[in-house]
């Protein structure tokens, strides 16, 4: 039976598939199956989920597959991925990349980002938040190999919701 990775996005993302997707095609070239999911706290439309939905959608995405699950969560994921992972037999590992690790508190209190770095942030009345400004783009997109690539991530950067950074975890 052959390993599934699922890829679970960090905050501000939409078309997950496309993030992951230089990763995806070296799995598939070496007979690796993966899949991506777009996050329901995530979005141009409020009101969007929170930590807890983004969780629940995950292992949906984990019970819907045959066989043993690699779970791979970067940045805002990893909080997703730990909680998602919980009493779920066909999870094998868990691989945080630059990840949220949740030691009980919401992803603003575990203190991931310090606090005399954290980027400019666009927070708005209808409880969502957005990346808000240059600091945040040439903090987090600073290592992707082109310019090109790196226009293509700023257009695929979307709102989430505040709930998602304030909500505690469901797992550990």
């Amino acid at each position: 039976m052959s390993v599934t990775v699922v890829f679970v996005h960090g905050a501000f993302i939409s078309d997950s598939a496309w993030w992951w997707g230089p990763v995806a095609k070296i799995l598939a070239e070496s007979g690796i199956e993966s899949r991506t999911i777009d996050l329901p706290s995530c979005g141009e439309a409020a009101p969007l989920g929170g930590l807890a939905d983004d969780t629940k959608a995950v292992g949906d995405l984990i019970d819907s597959l045959d066989g043993p699950v690699i779970v791979v969560g970067h940045s805002y994921g990893g909080a997703v991925i730990s909680g998602a992972a919980v009493d779920r037999k066909n999870v094998a590992h868990l691989v945080y990349i630059s990840a949220v690790v949740p030691d009980g508190t919401s992803v603003v209190d575990c203190g991931f980002v310090p606090a005399d770095n954290v980027p400019e942030l666009d927070i708005r009345d209808d409880g969502t938040v957005g990346e808000g400004g240059q600091r945040f783009k040439s903090r987090v997109l600073e290592s992707l190999p082109d310019a090109d690539m790196t226009e293509e991530a700023v257009r695929r950067l979307t709102r989430q919701s505040v709930a998602s950074f304030t909500d505690p975890p469901t797992g550990a």
